[in-house]
Formats: structure tokens, sequence, C-alpha cells
């Protein structure tokens, strides 16, 4: 091959590479849904973390416990959303009717705090049995929301020295 022809084929590798990059980019700021933007860590406590720490007959009996609460938890998020879309509709409005809105306030107040009951549950019927070590670590992440996230080596070593790997 002539110099000249390496020379063009290197412009065109970089040329063909550039465009995949920007056309996935592209691509990929098409696929975010800017009308329903991420969960905002509406709730009060973060059942993952307290997960995290406990012993696994206690994760197991936790699991069994959320398994049992689910259906009532579907129904209450639906309601909720749809007391948030009652919401957004009644703030959009041309007049606002103060007591619809009162009312729909109380609504997403309500559905939000059964939400949360069986994550106190947890709290009170599993976690104040465990050991004050463990106790002290769910303390110091229970309100850790997603994308709050400890450094991953940090993570990755507490997760090695909880549990040794099997290779």
């Amino acid at each position: 091959m002539e110099l000249k022809s390496k020379w063009i084929y290197a412009v065109l590798v970089v040329s063909v590479a550039f465009n995949i990059f920007v056309l996935g980019v592209w691509i990929g700021k098409g696929k975010k849904d800017y009308k329903h933007p991420p969960p905002s860590g509406r709730l009060e406590f973060n059942l993952r973390e307290i997960a995290r720490y406990l012993p696994p007959d206690a994760r197991g009996e936790v699991r069994e416990f959320m398994r049992e609460k689910r259906p009532i938890l579907r129904d209450t998020l639906l309601a909720r959303r749809e007391a948030e879309q009652e919401i957004r509709n009644l703030l959009a409005a041309e007049t606002v009717d103060k007591e619809a809105l009162r009312a729909a306030l109380d609504a997403h107040a309500s559905h939000s705090l059964r939400l949360q009951a069986p994550v106190r549950e947890v709290l009170l019927g599993t976690v104040v049995e465990l050991d004050h070590e463990t106790r002290k670590k769910i303390a110091d992440n229970i309100f850790r929301r997603r994308g709050e996230g400890r450094p991953r080596e940090r993570l990755r070593r507490e997760r090695d020295t909880e549990r040794p790997r099997i290779r």
C-alpha cells in the first residue's frame, strides 16, 4: 500500500467510528422519556438498604412479608399515581378548584403513608432485634436514595468482608 492510501484508510476508519458514536448518542438521547422523570426517592425508607444488612433468615422473612403485601402495595401505588395525575390536571386547569386540589393532595398523602407502612413494620419487627453493629450500619444507610451510592471500591470491600467469595 502506498503512504497516501494508508492515510485515507486511517481517516476513513476514524470517520466511520466517529459517525457510529454520534449516531449512538443521538439514538440514546431520543430514547429518554422526559414525560416521566426518574423516581425521586419518595419513600421514606429504602428497604434495599435495610435488607442488605439483614441475616439470611431475616431476609427470607422480610421477602415473604413483602410478597404478602405486594397486591396491596401495587393497588396503593396505582392509586397514588392516579392522585398525582389528578393533582397535575387540577394545577394545569384554567382555574384551580381549591377543594378538589385539597382532596387530591390528601389522597396522595394517604396513599404515600400506606406505601410506607410495610417498611415500618419491618423496622419494628425485624430490625430492632438485630445486634448493635448491624443496626448502626442500617442507620447509616436507611435514607439513601437510588443514585446516592458509596464509592464502588468501598462497596466491594464491604461485600467481600461480609460474605467470602467462592472461587
